[in-house]
C-alpha cells in the first residue's frame, strides 16, 4: 500500500519515464511510443494493487477519460452524457506526449 507520497512519487516516475521517451523521439533516435498510464506503472516495477492506487488517484484528480478498462469513465457520448463505461483496453493507449500532458496536469 503506498502513502500518498509514495503515489506521488509514481505519477512524477511516469511523468520522467514519459518525458525520456518523448525526447528520444524529438531528437530522432526513437519511435513514437504510445503507452496506457497502467503499462507505465509496470514498467516502473509497481505491482497490480500499487497501480490501481495510482490509477484512482489520477481518477480522482481529473484524469478518469479513458485512463484504464479497470477506472470507469464518461461514455464521451454528447447525447447521453450520464452513461459510464468501462473503456476497453485499446482506448486507453496514448502517445508519450499525449499522456504526459496529461499527468502533468495532476502532479
Amino acid at each position: 500500500m503506498l502513502t500518498e507520497a509514495g503515489v506521488k512519487t509514481a505519477i512524477d516516475d511516469s511523468i520522467a519515464m514519459l518525458r525520456s521517451s518523448v525526447a528520444a523521439y524529438e531528437a530522432g533516435n526513437g519511435k513514437y511510443e504510445t503507452w496506457s498510464a497502467r503499462e507505465v506503472l509496470i514498467k516502473l516495477g509497481l505491482d497490480w494493487e500499487d497501480q490501481r492506487q495510482v490509477l484512482v488517484y489520477l481518477a480522482a484528480h481529473g484524469f478518469e477519460y479513458c485512463l484504464d478498462p479497470a477506472i470507469e469513465c464518461s461514455s464521451g457520448d454528447p447525447r447521453k452524457p450520464d452513461l459510464r463505461i468501462h473503456p476497453p483496453r485499446f482506448a486507453c493507449a496514448w502517445g508519450a506526449d499525449q499522456l504526459l500532458s496529461r499527468l502533468q496536469c495532476i502532479s
